[in-house]
């Protein structure tokens, strides 16, 4: 019976570990998972986190930096950490049969801190308690509504930035050249400022009845913003052999990550509704 009782005691003594044990334990799991998931090991991935599969598309992280590590009462383990750049992470470790595992995560889904995700946010479909796997669920369901009113405040700004003035003429320059030469002024009609380089700026010269003869691109003066109820005034000097009556103007943005920036940062709403206030 005293050898049965020495061995249960040795057992209890090495099986039983310290609280700094256990955290550089779950510690030693979030790195191996981290590490795995630079050359995508599946395999060890989903070993060291059951519910990765639930992240979907994921970010990738050299390294992290531990800010944080605590042992809750339940057994638990919360690891708080920072990438490189500063970016913030969250993990909770569970030993579960003996071996230490990821349960939940915040910073591996491609959607976290992403513009989405942070209008997801602003609109009520993110609170302090979703992590990775539901970032990416609520994400997905909402981005066909958060591109669809990316492509809606595009179409806005390109309709309502329009032709102010010219004084555009078409001049002779003699031996069969003409050139048309002059100012265009244009004028932004949105609620919202174009930075500069984020847009072309095309002149359409039409004749009597409105049939579009030529076409020029005035990409070269596209280094400026052109502020919300602005005007910017560009100097023409184009070579052209068609005798034109008329002009016009056509902006066409170049891309939409500042409408994107924008909507992730004033987009109100509640209970994961967009109140269109943009």
């Amino acid at each position: 019976m005293r050898k049965i009782l020495f061995a249960i005691t040795i057992m209890f003594l090495f099986s039983c570990e310290t609280e700094e044990q256990k955290k550089e334990k779950a510690q030693e799991v979030v790195n191996a998972l981290i590490s795995n998931i630079q050359v995508d090991n599946y395999e060890s991935i989903f070993e060291y986190y059951p519910n990765f599969k639930g992240i979907g598309t994921y970010l990738k992280y050299n390294s992290v930096e531990f800010t944080s590590t605590m042992l809750k009462s339940d057994g638990k383990v919360d690891i708080f950490g920072k990438t490189y750049n500063g970016k913030q992470l969250f993990f909770e470790v569970e030993k579960t049969d003996g071996i230490y595992k990821v349960i939940k995560s915040k910073g591996l889904s491609s959607y976290y801190d992403s513009n989405l995700y942070k209008y997801c946010k602003k609109i009520g479909c993110i609170g302090m308690n979703e992590y990775d796997t539901d970032i990416s669920r609520i994400c997905k369901d909402n981005e066909g509504d958060f591109n669809f009113l990316v492509n809606s405040i595009k179409d806005k700004i390109e309709s309502k930035t329009r032709l102010e003035s010219h004084t555009i003429t078409r001049k002779n320059g003699g031996f069969g050249y003409y050139y048309a030469f002059g100012d265009i002024t244009v004028k932004n009609n949105s609620r919202f400022t174009i930075p500069g380089y984020s847009y072309k700026l095309y002149v359409n010269y039409l004749d009597s009845n409105d049939n579009l003869l030529f076409t020029s691109d005035k990409s070269s003066g596209n280094f400026t913003d052109i502020g919300f109820n602005q005007s910017k005034t560009l100097n023409i000097y184009q070579d052209i052999s068609s005798r034109f009556r008329k002009v016009n103007i056509k902006v066409k943005l170049l891309n939409t990550e500042f409408i994107e920036k924008l909507i992730a940062e004033y987009a109100e709403g509640s209970l994961c509704n967009y109140s269109n206030n943009l």
